[in-house]
C-alpha cells in the first residue's frame, strides 16, 4: 500500500542547530471502514541511521469524528506532543488530497544526506487500539 503515497517535492536544509523538512505528500483517494484508521510515517533516513517523524493520521468517518472529539477536550497541543501526530483527518472516497508537511528538528550530524521515506503505513482496523 506504501506504493499509492507519493512524495512530490521535498526539500531537507539544515538551519542553524535544527533541520527544516519541508514536503508535499499525495494522499490516493481511499475507502476506509467507518472506524478504520491509517497510519503514515514520514522516517528521514541515511545508511543505518533513521528518524521517525511525526505521523499522519487518516480515519474512518466515525473515527475521525471521536478523535476531533477528543481533541476539543484535551486540546491539539496535548494531542499532538501525546501522540506525535502531525496532522489528522478524514479518508476521502472520491477524490486525492495533497498534505503540506513542515517540520524543524534538532539537527544531528547524521542527517546533512539524509532522504525522506515514507513507511510505517499500517491500517488499524474496526475495533483496534492504536499506542504510538
Amino acid at each position: 500500500m506504501d506504493e499509492l503515497f507519493i512524495i512530490q517535492t521535498s526539500e531537507l536544509a539544515k538551519e542553524e542547530k535544527s533541520f527544516h523538512i519541508d514536503m508535499y505528500i499525495d494522499i490516493p483517494k481511499m475507502r476506509l471502514g467507518n472506524n478504520e484508521a491509517l497510519t503514515l510515517i514520514p522516517v528521514l533516513i541515511n545508511g543505518d541511521k533513521q528518524k521517525e517523524l511525526p505521523y499522519i493520521l487518516i480515519n474512518g468517518k466515525t473515527r475521525h469524528k471521536g478523535y476531533k472529539q477528543m481533541v476539543h477536550h484535551v486540546g491539539e497541543a496535548m494531542m499532538r506532543s501525546s501522540y506525535k501526530i502531525y496532522k489528522a483527518f478524514k479518508s476521502r472516497r472520491f477524490c486525492n488530497r495533497v498534505c503540506y508537511y513542515n517540520i524543524r528538528i534538532a539537527y544531528e550530524d547524521w542527517m546533512g544526506n539524509a532522504k525522506i521515506q515514507l513507511k510505517g503505513i499500517e491500517r488499524i482496523p474496526t475495533g483496534g487500539v492504536y499506542v504510538a
